[in-house]
């Protein structure tokens, strides 16, 4: 599992797109591309696969959006660091 910041696609020219990384089953299968196709859509070939999903944020809520971000960060932090984050 991978967390990225969240970083506009600017080389691309995608300004209104970001980019959040999780396994691929977790971002891409069971619950955000699903839920919400057109805020979370997987990256094409391999770094899909792998959960490399692109984020519209024009039409991202702040809660979905918050939430992907959580997500991937809990799957790569410290232990420690998530029971923290728990605790508050």
């Amino acid at each position: 599992m991978m967390f990225r910041r969240l970083t506009t696609e600017k080389e691309r020219g995608d300004y209104d797109r970001g980019r959040v990384s999780g396994s691929g089953s977790q971002f891409a299968g069971e619950s955000f591309v699903q839920s919400e196709p057109k805020v979370f859509a997987p990256f094409n070939g391999a770094w899909g696969r792998d959960g490399a999903t692109k984020v519209h944020l024009e039409t991202a809520k702040k809660s979905s959006l918050r939430t992907a971000l959580v997500f991937a960060w809990r799957n790569r932090a410290p232990k420690r660091l998530v029971q923290e984050f728990d605790v508050e």
